[in-house]
């Protein structure tokens, strides 16, 4: 109230401002699902991934990368360096080629080369990596800086078994046509 008595009243519309808080409710909501479903693709895939910037330093790496190589979750969180990384698996004896430093040299010169190579470890594995380097060293969907392929065989099969026995016995059609590929 005014201090004679009388009173200022304002009135606005804000239809169109509520239907964008639930728009944007709705897209965050989506986003969340979305991201949780993009986790989980990368926690059960069988093929480590690590997504590198154009300065070389970690984006994101799964739980498989990290393992394919023997190193810890803090040995590729973001921000670390193909570099470090390299030396980390180098400090395990886990590299390709005789030797260490110009293996080193070889995977940093030709980092922004694309390419499909398998690379014959110090510990008797073969790994495929296929390198796919991005125009602006942003992160597109459809293109990965590095994905790196390796199965453990038992670690298929167990997933295979695991398959089974969840949809058993509606999965057992796909057991079966899955054990002779995988055998």
């Amino acid at each position: 109230p005014m201090p004679d008595g009388s009173l200022i009243s304002t009135h606005e519309d804000i239809t169109e401002r509520e239907k964008l808080y639930a728009e944007l409710a709705a897209q965050k909501e989506e986003l969340r699902a979305q991201n949780e479903r993009f986790d989980a693709a990368l926690r059960n895939m069988s093929q480590g991934l690590c997504m590198f910037d154009a300065e070389q330093r970690v984006l994101m790496a799964n739980e498989r990368y990290a393992e394919i190589y023997g190193l810890t979750l803090d040995q590729v969180t973001p921000g670390t360096t193909l570099r470090q990384i390299i030396e980390h698996r180098i400090a395990k004896g886990i590299f390709a080629g005789a030797n260490p430093e110009a293996y080193i040299q070889e995977r940093l010169a030709r980092f922004h080369e694309a390419s499909v190579a398998v690379h014959r470890l110090s510990d008797g594995r073969s790994i495929c990596i296929r390198r796919q380097p991005m125009a602006e060293g942003g992160c597109k969907l459809d293109n990965i800086d590095y994905v790196v392929f390796y199965d453990k065989p038992f670690l298929k099969f167990e997933r295979l078994l695991e398959t089974y026995v969840a949809f058993a016995p509606r999965g057992y059609k796909s057991f079966a046509m899955a054990i002779p590929l995988w055998m």
